[in-house]
This record gives structure tokens, sequence and C-alpha cells, in this order.
């Protein structure tokens, strides 16, 4: 075969990316990916709570230094680009530049070094190194996997201790030290333990869905409102994109198990639901604390639209509450806050660019034709799901610097990367046997 055409040379990159990680039993990143798998674990069970003679050692800070620099010698010895610049990636790199930029300005440069050192370097490591890493299926299930079944810890652990531990008042509980953290934990989970439920075979399939329906009942035992109201929103969403033809009976099921739910919920839980429609019905004023909040956040938010308070910063400038701490409980008020307008157009971007570009994928594959579309329209459903489920949930606390967006992003990111390389290595096999024909 001779000409224009050259086949080796067509799909040698893809060769690297898909079949030879498969085969070669040195793959080059495999220190790097376990180290990422070991971070996964960290982060969904705390060893320091779980063996309390650990103390503060920070394990979980050690390997996501250790980790990035194995990433890093390993595209360097192979001659790859050590940063996979997508257009998610370059959001994370504005974000930074503007903390960095905004630590002279702001009133507490201490509190914008921590955050930036203790949350946000730790999320955009955990994006790079999702998206450099996971670049074949095998790679994105496991860790999907993974993720979904170290989930189950904090769901047990948030019923656990709502059967046997201590409250405050309103019913919450008081071993939890962030029941809105937790509640988000779970529903961002839950749609990928649904995915995994409708691609695996008989047992697999029962095991992830009594995991979701665990990280369900996790959520609503944490007494969070957003976590509820997420809930909620996520099954909607979960039911049209997966019912498929059988959404009447999945929207009666789903409609059922709700009013089951909130029939079963204690009267303190109830109080706590009205309260998000009527401000006055809480005992502990803390809906009434949150809309002062949230009116004090579009305040600095438009005060400070050019020039941020500061990564951190927010709670300086405003007035301690009783209940909740002094933050604005929206994310995206809160960093239009402290990083500026461009801060939140990179941060919308960062949520919405893979959000958007899986939905080609899911109408490429709206008519199922064999199992590995249906894996394909799964995975990009449920990762859709994921991410609404932050959207929703942001708007009711401050989870901009937390790693469970950076995290979710990177695996659609991987996702939309390892489908485009898949579609794009079928179609240079399809050129090289019509070449072949149309040559011999």
């Amino acid at each position: 075969m001779s000409g224009a055409f050259d086949p080796p040379r067509l799909t040698h990159r893809r060769y690297d990316l898909i079949i030879k990680p498969c085969v070669d039993s040195r793959d080059p990143d495999g220190l790097a990916l376990g180290l990422l798998y070991l971070l996964t674990i960290l982060l969904y069970v705390n060893p320091n709570e779980v063996i309390p003679a650990m103390g503060r050692f920070p394990l979980a800070t050690i390997i996501a230094v250790i980790a990035p620099l194995a990433y890093a010698h390993a595209q360097f010895k192979h001659g790859r680009s050590v940063i996979s610049w997508t257009l998610e990636v370059k959001m994370v790199f504005v974000m930074l530049f503007l903390a960095v930029l905004f630590i002279p300005v702001a009133a507490s440069w201490a509190d914008s070094v921590n955050t930036l050192q203790s949350l946000f370097i730790k999320a955009a490591i955990i994006l790079i190194l999702i998206t450099g890493l996971i670049q074949t299926r095998g790679r994105l299930l496991s860790i999907i996997k993974l993720s979904v079944i170290c989930g189950i810890w904090p769901a047990i652990l948030s019923i656990s201790n709502y059967a046997t531990g201590p409250r405050v008042a309103g019913g919450r509980l008081l071993v939890i030290s962030d029941p809105n953290e937790l509640a988000l934990t779970l529903n961002l989970m839950i749609p990928l333990a649904v995915t995994l439920a409708r691609i695996g075979a008989r047992f697999a399939r029962h095991f992830y869905f009594a995991c979701a329906l665990a990280m369900a009942v996790g959520v609503i035992t944490t007494f969070s409102r957003a976590g509820f109201i997420t809930l909620v929103a996520l099954s909607t969403v979960m039911v049209w994109k997966f019912g498929n033809g059988k959404r009447a009976r999945a929207s009666l099921a789903g409609l059922m198990g709700i009013i089951i739910l909130i029939i079963a919920l204690s009267g303190a839980y109830h109080n706590r639901l009205r309260s998000v429609f009527d401000q006055n019905s809480g005992d502990s004023g803390s809906a009434q604390q949150r809309s002062e909040m949230l009116k004090r956040g579009i305040d600095l938010a438009i005060r400070n639209s050019i020039v941020g308070l500061g990564m951190g910063n927010f709670h300086i400038h405003t007035v301690l509450k009783r209940d909740g701490g002094n933050v604005a409980h929206n994310a995206y008020l809160e960093i239009a806050a402290e990083l500026s307008a461009i801060g939140l157009l990179a941060y919308s971007i960062l949520i919405l660019s893979p959000l958007l570009g899986l939905a080609p994928i899911v109408q490429e594959t709206r008519t199922i034709s064999a199992r590995k579309d249906l894996e394909a329209r799964a995975l990009s459903v449920g990762l859709q799901a994921a991410l609404i489920a932050y959207i929703i949930n942001s708007f009711f606390i401050s989870s901009q610097y937390l790693w469970h967006l950076y995290y979710t992003a990177g695996l659609a990111v991987a996702w939309r990367r390892i489908y485009s390389t898949e579609r794009s290595f079928v179609t240079a096999e399809k050129l090289c046997r019509l070449e072949s024909q149309r040559t011999y």
C-alpha cells in the first residue's frame, strides 16, 4: 500500500493510547495510576478518623504531592506532554492565576494561602491526574468502580451515626462535621452507581443498585436540606435520562418512593424541609441567616467584580453567623466575590464544558445497537447527572474549592477524550480496509 494515505502513521497515536496500555504489562503510568487510586480511597475514607493513632499525619497531602511527581516523571521519560491542555484544565489555571494575583490585596493573605494549598491545589492536581492518566475505557471504569465502592463508607457512616449518634437542636447529627459536604459526596456518587448497575452483570447490577440506595439513605440521614433538594432533582434527571421507554413506570416508582420517604422522616426533618419554603418554621433560624448571607454575597460579588477579595477571604467581610459559619452557602456568589467576575466565568466554564461535551455522545448513542453503545451511553448520562447534581448543590453550599467538582469533571473530560479516540481509531481502521480493497 502506498501513496498519501499511510495507515501506520495515521493510527500510531491511537495504538499508543488504546491498544498498547492494554497489552503492555510494564505500564509506564503504573505507579502514578496506583497513587491516583490510593488518593481516591483517601478522599472518601479519612484514615485519620478511622485510625485515631495516626493523629494529624497528612497522608492524603503526601500522596497528593508524590502522585503528580511520579506522573510527570513518566511523561518526561516517554517524551509526552505533562499536562493535557483541555479547556477545563486551562480554566483551572485561570482560577489559580487569579488566586495568586489577589493575595497581596486580600484582607488576610494567610487565609488565601491556606485555602490555596490545602484545598484548591489538591483539587487542581486531581483534575490534571485524571485527564492525563485515564486514557482507556478500562481505566475509566476501574476508577469509577473504586469511587463508588469507597463511597459506601461515608454512606454507612452517616446511617450508623443517625441510628446511634448524639444530636444537636433540630435532630441533626453532632458527629458529622459538615453534613452538607457529606451529602454532596454521596449525591455525586449515586448516578455513577446507577451507571455501573445499568452496564453490569446480574450480581454486579444488584450490588451497585444497593450501593445507590445506601447512598440515597445516607443523604437523608445527614439532615442536609441542600442534599435533599439535590437528591430529588437528581432522581428526576436519572429517571428521565435512564428511563427510555419505561419512563412512566419509573417516574411513578420514584414518586412513590419519595412520598414513602417523606412520610417516614422524623418531625425534626419535616421542620428543616419546611424551612426551605417558610423561613420562620425552623427552630435555629438558620434559614433566615442563610437568606441574609445570600444578600451579603450578592453585594460583595457586585462590588468586587473586577478585583476580588482573595481566595478564602469571603468570611472576613461578613457578619458571623450562629449556624454554619459566615460563608455564602452559594459557590457561585462566593467565587465571584473572591476571584472576581473572571473567576466566576472560569468556574462556570469548568462546570459546563464537560457537561456539554458529553451531549454529542448521548445523542450519537441514542439508538443502542450493541452492548458497547449501551455502556457508552450509560457512562455519558451518568457523568452528566453527576455534574447536574453538582450544579444544583452548589447553589446551597460553598463547594467551589472542594475536590468533588474537579474529580467529576476530570472523569467527564477523560471519557470525552477516550470516546473521541475510540471513534477516530475505528474510522482509521475503516479507511485502511477501504484503501486496501481499492488498492488490491
